[in-house]
């Protein structure tokens, strides 16, 4: 297959971030010079200088989840990603077979700082409930797999986690798996516990 003639475009956007939960509230934001910064709710801040944070909010997981994935997922920057992902494939009309061909490429940093934190309560005190599921999530491979299954996406599976560049670098891969004709289409993207 000629380079040429595999073109990567990017098809949809799917995004939940501190200023918005849909391009059109994103972009409202952006217009007001709204920054999303706030008093943290989500994370106890006590033990720090500054209580400020840049978290999502208004996402209601029960809406935009299915009970499998509810009981899958429990650590909130997963169900981030799949509903992120989610409005993504809706917005670019993929088809079921396009996605079970699809690859994706996913960036994190810190992975699922939750269940992390659930793992150390557990180390301190064994009565705090800590399971398999918990440890899965806490890696950052859990996020690549998550996605894949609850999309139906059915090709390679890729994670990088090169912090902040990260989702950078994911476009460059999928980019690069399109170029080289080892996928038609890839579904890339980044999410960070940090920011829940």
């Amino acid at each position: 297959m000629n380079v040429e003639d595999n073109t990567a475009v990017i098809t949809s956007v799917g995004v939940l971030s501190p200023i918005g939960n849909s391009l059109e509230e994103i972009r409202k934001s952006l217009e007001s010079g709204t920054d999303g910064i706030a008093q943290a709710q989500k994370i106890d801040t006590c033990a720090f200088k500054s209580h400020l944070a840049a978290e999502v909010k208004n996402v209601d997981f029960a809406e935009r989840l299915g009970g499998e994935e509810l009981a899958d997922y429990t650590d909130p920057y997963i169900r981030l990603a799949i509903c992120a992902a989610k409005d993504a494939v809706e917005n670019s009309g993929l088809s079921e077979r396009e996605l079970s061909d699809a690859a994706i490429v996913v960036a994190t940093c810190n992975a699922g700082m939750n269940s992390q934190e659930l793992e150390y309560k557990h180390e301190a005190d064994t009565s705090v409930p800590y399971t398999i599921r918990d440890y899965v999530q806490g890696q950052n491979h859990a996020l690549a797999r998550a996605m894949a299954s609850s999309l139906g996406i059915g090709g390679g599976c890729f994670l990088i986690n090169i912090a902040c560049a990260g989702s950078t670098a994911a476009a460059a891969l999928a980019q690069m798996l399109i170029n080289q004709g080892k996928y038609s289409t890839v579904l890339c993207g980044g999410a960070d516990a940090i920011s829940v």
